[in-house]
């Protein structure tokens, strides 16, 4: 019985990996990376997948160092500083708002959607929004409950997506590429893996069993990194690239999305309604690792203990704050994340963990990590000049 527990434990863990991953924005890259072709996208989803499990378990040994409990500002407070701790909070603070903004705002439109427009766009978000924050209050189990239901239902999903869809790829469609555009795609690829914010709360999760974690962080990455590829694949040998050029992701409307024309090259009604319910789906599971990882994060910033007061505090300003602002100003931070979220998601998810690693291992040798990630400064420096080089190519292009 306990280790029927433990292994649905784990799988919890791993899908919190996903469904962080996993988001709306998913379905749009075979949109945006149409001109570049299968193969040249396919080589830059692996390059990034690689580059994003990496440095996620850089983020498990730094975070290994710390006692119990320990998130982001601990870790940059400690080994960084105080400006470090401040540099944390000013990054967090943008990124975690701006996310959840987008996803309340998506998943409000997607149910106005699902719903033939019958009410208005406010109020789907509330009741959007209510269910789910009656959920993240009662904590990390049955966040994870939920978002294990979810991420199980989208796989699903996906397989009868794909077991319809697949004889209808044309190989044609796949041969074509663009080698010499397909480095200005990195970029995209590399915000597709934003998960790093839900580590700490996953090693919580799995009570702060490191090898546990580990796997999960592998194995939960890899699952998003397989379907991004089998949507590409999908779209891109389905949809001719003429039809995909004229195409754009509209977060305006999320009923105009790439379903329409889909279920139109494959003769199947079905795929436009149920594409709406994939994408509610996906951007709910977003949603409530967003929004966990957010509260573990405020909770470790602000020193509080775990009771039920600060519960309701944390719950006030992770969830219910992000919501009142996509009811009144939808576009405001919606549209700052579009302009500079890349940006901070590479400095973020590539660029400091690698720093966070190098400093650990050089000013805290006498807290020994329980996990080292293999290579020692040849490895780091490698990895940072990555992230350098998609900062550069993020800026060109």
């Amino acid at each position: 019985m306990k280790q029927s527990l433990a292994k649905l434990r784990f799988v919890g863990g791993v899908f919190l990996i996903t469904g962080m991953t996993i988001g709306v924005g998913m379905l749009s890259l075979p949109i945006s990376t149409a001109a570049t072709g299968f193969i040249p996208s396919l080589l830059n989803y692996i390059i990034c997948w690689l580059f994003m499990m990496c440095t996620g378990l850089m983020v498990l040994e730094t975070l290994s160092r710390f006692p119990p409990g320990a998130n982001f500002i601990s870790l940059y407070g400690h080994i960084l500083g105080r400006w470090g701790e401040l540099a944390c909070w000013a990054l967090f603070l943008f990124l975690f708002p701006c996310l959840l903004v987008a996803h309340t705002v998506a998943g409000g439109k997607l149910l106005h959607s699902l719903l033939n427009h019958n009410v208005s766009e406010q109020i789907c978000i509330i009741a959007y929004v209510i269910p789910l924050a009656a959920v993240i209050y009662r904590g990390i189990r049955s966040t994870e409950r939920l978002n294990t239901l979810l991420v199980s239902i989208i796989l699903v999903l996906f397989i009868w997506f794909a077991s319809n869809a697949i004889g209808s790829i044309q190989l044609p469609y796949l041969e074509r590429n663009d080698w010499a555009i397909s480095f200005q795609a990195i970029p995209i690829f590399f915000t597709a893996y934003a998960y790093k914010s839900i580590i700490p709360t996953t090693y919580r999760y799995l009570e702060f069993d490191v090898k546990k974690t580990k796997r999960a962080i592998m194995i939960g990455i890899t699952i998003p990194f397989i379907l991004f590829v089998l949507w590409e694949m999908l779209i891109l040998g389905i949809i001719p690239l003429s039809a995909l050029s004229h195409m754009q992701f509209d977060t305006t409307n999320f009923a105009n999305t790439i379903f329409n024309p889909l279920h139109l090259y494959l003769n199947n009604a079905l795929f436009e309604g149920w594409g709406r319910l994939l994408m509610l789906l996906v951007s709910t599971t977003s949603y409530l690792c967003i929004a966990i990882a957010f509260s573990d994060f405020l909770h470790d910033g602000l020193k509080l203990r775990r009771h039920r007061r600060t519960e309701k505090e944390i719950l006030g300003l992770a969830v219910f704050i992000p919501a009142f602002i996509a009811i009144v100003n939808p576009h405001l931070l919606v549209y700052t994340l579009a302009y500079i979220g890349g940006i901070v998601t590479i400095a973020a998810a590539g660029f400091f963990p690698v720093i966070l690693t190098y400093a650990a291992r050089k000013c805290l040798k006498k807290q020994r990590p329980k996990y080292i990630f293999p290579g020692g400064k040849p490895i780091l420096a490698l990895f940072l000049c990555f992230v350098i080089i998609i900062t550069i190519a993020t800026f060109a292009f």
